[in-house]
């Protein structure tokens, strides 16, 4: 079924909502059953393979986990393009690193970025997403980049064996 512009652009709103608002609750309203997210650094211990998130269940685990990680995180819309059932946008990024994410722990370091998303909106809901961003950028604003990670090592390794 092909999506007025607008639905389309609810439904995109309505999922920066589940980060920003963590409104987990709301999942299965916004995504599909056969929903997935192709995103580089999803572990393989989520639903899905590494790199895919896969159902409403795998995203709010991926949600949890995040937030859990970056509890100040926040997704800003900056740019919307829709057609139909397909939205294109670029959103900025920011929060800081204060909780362990799948096995790394905190690095106390803040993050902005920019990235950019790829939405496929089926009957009112997000059936696909590809996000893409610059995953040696979040790594160095993290301080896990030769050489920034040598000062970053004794609180990494203390934190673990904690």
């Amino acid at each position: 079924m092909v999506q007025a512009a607008s639905e389309s652009k609810q439904v995109v709103e309505a999922y920066a909502g589940l980060w920003n608002n963590q409104e987990y609750e709301n999942i299965p309203d916004v995504v599909s059953q056969s929903y997935v997210l192709v995103d580089p650094v999803a572990p393989a211990e989520l639903p899905g393979p590494a790199g895919e998130i896969h159902g409403p269940d795998g995203l709010e685990q991926y949600i949890r986990a995040v937030m859990g990680a970056f509890p100040d995180m926040e997704m800003t819309l900056d740019e919307m393009v829709v057609h139909e059932g397909t939205v294109m946008t670029e959103e900025t990024v920011t929060g800081t690193h204060t909780g362990e994410l799948f096995g790394l722990p905190p690095t106390d370091r803040a993050v902005k970025m920019k990235e950019m998303q790829k939405y496929h909106i089926v009957d009112g809901k997000v059936e696909s997403q590809t996000v893409y961003y610059n995953v040696e950028e979040m790594k160095a604003q993290l301080g896990l980049t030769f050489p920034d990670i040598v000062g970053q090592l004794p609180k990494l390794i203390w934190r673990k064996i904690r």
